[in-house]
């Protein structure tokens, strides 16, 4: 199987000053505000979490690069907005009054529902959650819609954030704030030509989509991955043209 990566971005904070003096890649203070959204009404800006916003930067990014006015969106996160979700269990274990937009907001497709109506974007969009292959399963359902031929690209956008204190012991102690976006097509004369088989040694390691932000990010020929604990597959550079 091979794809087409093209207009890569991604919106990284480090969780706190040890993470960011160890990172592989460029990241934000841990101290740094959410991404900047001039695009977006204020009225609405106001009620997107620090998470929508992270996932709405980099997608918008990424579609911007592309030029395209609309194309289908493969969204992906492990956890989603779980910020918004325990907030909203706390209050419902004090007895208090649930606001319908927090709720509204609060499920796993709601920022993918906010950025097809804030960019008038109509084309068909699904979102993605398959604990550490999350990832990995977006860029299979993308090359998947690419077998379509009234479909020659795919938005795909992942988003997380570190679990909050009552999950911690959840989460992996290196996780972080972490967007990525990216176009996905099949023949596409710039980006990074990837290409994916099979693999029989899976990969049991956590953060795998921080590993692959981190593999896209440098972008060498003849770079390789293994994504997936399940059902693992081989992630290799063929050729890179810049964009």
């Amino acid at each position: 199987m091979k794809m087409v990566l093209s207009h890569f971005n991604y919106w990284c904070k480090a969780k706190d000053e040890a993470q960011l003096a160890n990172a592989k890649i460029e990241m934000f203070d841990p101290m740094s505000k959410s991404p900047q959204l001039d695009w977006v009404p204020a009225m609405q800006r106001r009620r997107l979490s620090h998470y929508a916003k992270m996932a709405l930067f980099v997608a918008a990014n990424s579609a911007e690069k592309s030029g395209a006015e609309s194309m289908p969106v493969v969204f992906a996160s492990q956890h989603g907005d779980f910020h918004r979700t325990s907030s909203i269990l706390k209050d419902l274990a004090h007895q208090e009054v649930i606001s319908p937009t927090s709720f509204g907001l609060s499920v796993h497709n709601a920022v993918i529902g906010l950025y097809s109506i804030l960019t008038n974007n109509q084309q068909p969009m699904n979102s993605i959650a398959a604990g550490e292959n999350t990832l990995l399963m977006a860029l299979i359902e993308a090359s998947i819609q690419l077998n379509n031929p009234n479909i020659s690209e795919v938005l795909v956008v992942y988003c997380d954030q570190p679990l909050p204190d009552d999950y911690a012991r959840f989460d992996d102690v290196n996780s972080c704030d972490l967007a990525c976006a990216f176009v996905v097509s099949k023949d596409n004369e710039q980006g990074i030509t990837l290409s994916l088989t099979p693999s029989d040694t899976p990969n049991n390691t956590p953060l795998q989509a921080k590993q692959f932000v981190e593999f896209l990010a440098t972008n060498k020929t003849n770079d390789a991955l293994v994504l997936g604990s399940q059902s693992a597959w081989h992630l290799h550079i063929d050729e890179v043209t810049p964009c």
